[in-house]
């Protein structure tokens, strides 16, 4: 969790891969990231999102109250 937010990866074999953010008092999905495989495993250090995917490693800068342009940003 993030402030208002739930950040999790979703990944299937047979379906797109995805970083989700959900709206934690809603559940509502509020930003949903593609990428290229199944996220692994998420941490947060400082304002960095560090996301080992399946063979890969993404790092994304968290934005505060980003609002509808999003609230993470590749890096």
């Amino acid at each position: 969790m993030e402030g208002d937010a739930i950040i999790s990866g979703y990944g299937f074999m047979g379906e797109n891969d995805f970083i989700c953010i959900l709206n934690r008092h809603t559940g509502h999905t509020t930003e949903r990231i593609p990428v290229e495989t199944a996220p692994e495993f998420l941490y947060i250090a400082g304002d960095r999102l560090h996301v080992r995917c399946h063979g890969t490693d993404l790092v994304y800068s968290i934005r505060q109250g980003a609002g509808s342009g999003g609230r993470l940003g590749f890096i």
